[in-house]
């Protein structure tokens, strides 16, 4: 995660949070969920239409064997017309435990357990301190903001030498439970440090030694991060529509993708999409730009890979899909390979599709993974889900992640990984196998398929 002059880093640190399970496995149990607020647990479950149970008891436990009962719903539960939902809290866990909850459904047995760990910032240690670093370069060149249950630091190491601006100064407002929002403002020579929304110091700006961002937490404590955003902020103003346009202020991220069938299938990463509540891709055909919604078909987490179909009342179907799928057969170390797709297109670089080129340079990727490519081929964030395409055009994998240390050193996810969850979709698709192009110059290659590359924006 790269770090500009001017940026605007947003920690938050949730001091009361949870790591859930949901469980429904009861017979007339529909749904059994859990969740955190402010330090508190929220039960919710329900049962489905038609059943019913003599009360409902609810318990909880720090070790999953033995159980005490913290609540109790009395009277029938359940509906003969309808499922019935029921919630309840617990205003008393236990923290920085995991507690276990099940529900006694009357005299039909118990629910399956379900989890929720609760870590609470008060319980540092004197002294433990938990927050981001930032121009990080290695562990002897850095700069850190840190806080304690009831203080702050803000310093910076070089060459292995602790230098600070701010030591274990007090902050009235550090909460000890619920969200705690680090912000630090990088303006020009300036550097502002705030919590909560109050400015903690303002001071002059460190010289950044790398361009990492990340979070660090002394001894055994524990932190879990809720959010971490980073972005540019020109305070000049800016002359790129693109990034300025109405329907764009809502866009939390983006990615490529491609499109593989006439009726609006679109393929691209698992990370692209991943939490999305909804999905608007922007398509390219011949100079005209339009937007539609787009819904999940079907996933391969372990694989990086989503297929999309658009959902949009707007659209017809594309009348030709003008490249192909490679066949069969391996790719050799050296074959010339490239990417189409839209590199940080809300935050400087446009909507305008972006080529770069390079070679296969592994048959197997990060850490020898055997369903990726490693490539020379110079990616940013924003490439995540673009094609990767051979020399003749042809579709052979997709571009998933780079290493950030390293100069022009990609991965793309193999085309048979793709294949394979197409196979499973739950309607049958043509895939492309249109082989104009093959003969054509480099440059008319790419103004073909640009046509089905997409923007992927994420809400």
């Amino acid at each position: 995660m790269s770090l500009a002059n001017r940026i605007f880093l947003l920690l938050l640190l949730i001091s009361q949070s949870a790591s859930v399970s949901v469980a429904q496995n009861h017979p007339i149990l529909g749904k059994f969920s859990i969740s955190e607020n402010n330090g508190d647990v929220y039960l919710s479950w329900s049962i489905i239409a038609g059943s019913s149970c003599n009360g409902i008891q609810i318990y909880r436990s720090i070790d999953s064997i033995n159980f005490s009962q913290i609540g109790d719903i009395p009277g029938v539960c359940g509906s003969v017309d309808f499922t019935q939902t029921y919630d309840f809290t617990d205003n008393n866990p236990v923290k920085n435990k995991v507690n276990y909850y099940r529900l006694e459904l009357g005299n039909q047995d118990f629910s399956q357990i379900v989890s929720i760990e609760i870590i609470d910032i008060s319980s540092l240690k004197q002294g433990s301190k938990a927050g981001i670093i930032y121009g990080f370069k290695d562990w002897q060149n850095y700069n850190f903001f840190v806080i304690t249950n009831s203080t702050f630091f803000v310093g910076t190491v070089f060459e292995g030498l602790s230098a600070m601006r701010a030591e274990d100064m007090y902050a009235g407002n550090i909460l000890k439970s619920g969200y705690n929002n680090l912000k630090i403002l990088n303006i020009d020579d300036k550097c502002v440090f705030s919590i909560n929304g109050e400015v903690q110091l303002n001071t002059d700006s460190y010289r950044l030694y790398g361009s990492k961002v990340g979070f660090i937490v002394s001894g055994t404590n524990k932190i879990i991060v809720d959010k971490l955003i980073t972005k540019e902020v020109d305070f000049k103003g800016s002359n790129n529509n693109a990034s300025n346009s109405a329907e764009d202020q809502n866009v939390k991220g983006t990615g490529s993708g491609l499109i593989v069938s006439k009726t609006g299938y679109i393929v691209t990463n698992y990370h692209v999409i991943d939490e999305a509540k909804s999905i608007v891709v922007e398509t390219r055909h011949e100079g005209v730009v339009k937007s539609y919604n787009a819904v999940v078909i079907k996933s391969d987490k372990d694989n990086d890979i989503s297929i999309l179909k658009i959902d949009d009342k707007n659209f017809t179907n594309f009348s030709r899909i003008q490249y192909a799928f490679k066949e069969t057969g391996a790719l050799e170390v050296g074959t010339s390979v490239y990417t189409i797709g839209f590199p940080l297109a809300l935050t400087g670089m446009g909507k305008e599709a972006k080529f770069t080129d390079g070679k296969i340079s592994a048959k197997t990727g990060y850490n020898n993974a055997i369903n990726s490519f490693q490539t020379t081929v110079p990616v940013q964030p924003g490439n995540s889900g673009g094609p990767l395409f051979d020399d003749k055009g042809k579709l052979i994998g997709l571009v998933n992640a780079k290493i950030q240390e390293a100069d022009n050193v990609s991965y793309a996810i193999k085309l048979n990984y793709l294949k394979n969850l197409i196979e499973v979709l739950p309607e049958t698709i043509d895939l492309p196998n249109d082989y104009s192009i093959n003969t054509l110059p480099l440059q008319e290659q790419v103004k073909v398929l640009s046509n089905y590359v997409v923007l992927i924006k994420i809400k």
